[in-house]
């Protein structure tokens, strides 16, 4: 008899520890999401800041040679490029570790009926982080985009030179 004790509490310290560790790993994972998200935020403004700026120098100071507005445009491209790149890795990995946030909610119990209150602590759609949205990275890739589209107007030849 004593032997069986022994084993539940060893079962129920070994219960506590894996309940402790899926608690430090959910914390370490939503600010994992929160720093992504902050490091896409700041890519972004700065990128669009960037391409303002370039815009705004054109604006101020015609370019007329042609082979200066295909560099410049092609310059332009290359930092869309790369932020397209930025945002697709970035929203891949942020989804990846969404879904594994999800398995730990679910292993504790957060979307069962009447477990911590009545009814689901969490509603049957927070299911679905970590599951494409498409939604805000399109905004962010058409923002860029258009941005990058206004730059390439500008440079083509819109401005000219002042008399």
């Amino acid at each position: 008899m004593a032997g069986n004790d022994d084993r539940i509490i060893d079962e129920k310290k070994l219960k506590e520890k894996e309940i402790d560790i899926l608690q430090e790993r959910h914390k370490q994972l939503w600010d994992e999401i929160m720093f992504r998200r902050g490091v896409e935020d700041k890519t972004v403004v700065w990128i669009t800041g960037i391409m303002f700026l370039i815009a705004g120098g054109v604006l101020t100071h015609p370019i007329t040679s042609l082979a200066i507005k295909v560099i410049l445009a092609f310059v332009v491209f290359v930092i869309y490029g790369i932020c397209i790149w930025f945002i697709w890795k970035n929203h891949s990995a942020h989804n990846n570790v969404a879904r594994v946030i999800v398995k730990i909610e679910t292993l504790f119990g957060l979307f069962k009926e009447d477990l911590y209150c009545k009814g689901p602590l969490y509603p049957d759609h927070f299911k679905n982080f970590g599951k494409a949205k498409w939604g805000t990275v399109i905004r962010i890739i058409l923002m860029l985009f258009a941005t990058s589209i206004c730059i390439v107007i500008i440079i083509s030849g819109t401005a000219q030179p002042h008399p």
